[in-house]
């Protein structure tokens, strides 16, 4: 019932109530595969891609029939994470197209991210003060 209510608190982009609900259900039961699964969703959202990850992790390890799927999505976790390492040093570097590219990337798998929309808005007003 927890994470059934945790998919609607998803479904409206309530992230914090969710992953409180995930958090009882694991509570109750810390080899509930769906609330991992369900906890790497909200997390994702937010940009939280360490957290997100673990959550993933700890998904395949308490689902023997996960494959290359869930794999791929490890996969592209890690991708991320390098995503945002480039994003900030390029920021840093004043090199402001690319910082702007690897947030744009970020953005796309991470909509509810302030972390990474501010990463991006900085690019591009850094990039283009005049534009703004």
């Amino acid at each position: 019932m927890l994470t059934n209510r945790a998919v609607a608190y998803i479904k409206k982009r309530k992230y914090k109530e969710a992953i409180i609900d995930c958090e009882q259900a694991l509570f109750i039961n810390p080899k509930f595969a769906k609330a991992h699964l369900r906890a790497h969703t909200c997390y994702l959202f937010q940009g939280f891609l360490e957290k997100s990850k673990e959550s993933l992790l700890r998904y395949i390890e308490e689902t023997p029939e996960s494959g290359a799927a869930d794999q791929q999505k490890v996969k592209v976790l890690d991708e991320l994470m390098k995503y945002e390492k480039f994003s900030t040093e390029a920021l840093q570097k004043k090199e402001y197209r690319e910082a702007s590219f690897y947030a744009t990337k970020l953005m796309e798998h991470c909509p509810d991210s302030i972390k990474h929309l501010c990463l991006k808005l900085e690019s591009d007003i850094s990039g283009n003060p005049n534009d703004m």
